[in-house]
């Protein structure tokens, strides 16, 4: 029985909520809505806060909406990942190759690249970083 050698290159924008696996990319557009809507939130209520007196309870229940946004958004970007480093794993490749892009600044890139490598090496896969603008 001869083992295919099955290689899967991952390129990934976090903020767009495009993945893209070996040249097929996937958008996912309710994903994409649905951050657009929570950032103007964000923003409106940051705007909010801005224009209230400090340590006020109309302030302190601003803050509370904010941080709510903002825990609404962190579940729906660690949700995508989630699901992006399932679709990877379930496909049963040998090796995973990460292509970095110009997106090093953020920290959602790296914790999907930290949960990669660590469900990877939980199934006994490969796992690679390649780097492409050095």
């Amino acid at each position: 029985m001869e083992t295919v050698d099955r290689e899967v290159r991952i390129e990934i924008d976090i903020v767009e909520c495009i993945f893209t696996i070996n040249g097929l990319s996937i958008q996912r557009v309710d994903v994409l809505e649905n951050i657009e809507k929570l950032e103007k939130q964000l923003f409106r209520q940051k705007r909010r806060l801005s224009r209230k007196e400090q340590n006020s309870n109309n302030s302190k229940e601003t803050l509370e909406k904010i941080q709510k946004i903002e825990n609404k958004l962190d579940n729906v970007y660690n949700d995508y990942m989630n699901k992006c480093i399932s679709v990877v794993i379930k496909s049963n490749p040998t090796c995973v190759v990460i292509v970095e892009n110009n997106q090093k600044f953020l920290q959602k890139y790296y914790e999907f690249v930290i949960r990669m490598k660590v469900r990877c090496k939980m199934h006994g896969i490969e796992f690679k970083v390649l780097n492409t603008y050095t």
